[in-house]
């Protein structure tokens, strides 16, 4: 996990779900030249790096599936935004799916929340994704694309761990009750220790900027210092 890496970009990062490997950035909030809104608009843009692409199609063309996931992150962030602190705005979230293998759609929600974060945009909480496939008779928490390929059902939730509250829930397929009530509690579980590892990361960087500022100021009292300390001038 790495927050910071586009330069351009007023919040970023970068996260790795296994062989998944998405690259988020945050643009805004900036002024909406549409009609006066009281909230912020999201706008939420995902798309395949070309050498991600498994099909023929020009890489600048959004897929269904692109189309599809780009709905479903902005549904699963959007209400985690305190919306109402950036009336007429708009704020941009695009992801690229660097390499897919595996809970593409709960990467990018976690990738976004994590720049959203990283942006300094106000938010209730953190949103973590985690998503559990059928495979035979087991139940396997982020499977990988050839798991998912061969998968009977299917369950994933976006979750805010401190709020207890699921901004999104998708399933399908052969899940019995008992099935989705334990694909549920695998899904929360994830969800929990990657909020904890979001956590800590801040924390660190928090950690660290406040040490810098900390020698900042001692530099600069010791350039006064040594300022005093010197001679005056003939």
């Amino acid at each position: 996990m790495k927050t910071g890496v586009i330069s351009m970009a007023a919040g970023s990062s970068y996260i790795e779900f296994d062989k998944t490997k998405v690259i988020c950035g945050v643009y805004g909030p900036r002024q909406s030249s549409s009609d006066y809104s009281d909230k912020a608009e999201v706008k939420c843009d995902i798309r395949f790096a070309s050498f991600a692409l498994k099909d023929k199609r020009k890489p600048f063309l959004p897929g269904n599936e692109e189309t599809e996931i780009s709905l479903r992150v902005r549904e699963a962030i959007e209400v985690s935004i305190l919306l109402e602190k950036f009336p007429k705005s708009i704020i941009e979230v695009n992801v690229i799916i660097l390499e897919g293998n595996g809970n593409i759609t709960g990467a990018a929600i976690t990738a976004s929340s994590i720049a959203l974060a990283d942006a300094g945009i106000v938010t209730y909480d953190f949103v973590t994704a985690c998503s559990v496939s059928k495979f035979g008779n087991e139940l396997l928490l982020d499977p990988s694309e050839e798991e998912e390929k061969q998968q009977t059902g299917s369950f994933q939730i976006a979750y805010m761990p401190t709020l207890k509250q699921i901004t999104q829930l998708s399933q399908g397929g052969e899940l019995s009750v008992s099935e989705t009530v334990k694909a549920l509690e695998l899904c929360l579980s994830g969800c929990y220790l990657i909020h904890e590892l979001i956590k800590k990361h801040f924390k660190k960087l928090l950690t660290k900027q406040s040490q810098k500022s900390l020698l900042l100021k001692q530099l600069e009292l010791q350039e006064d210092q040594e300022e005093i300390a010197q001679p005056p001038s003939n």
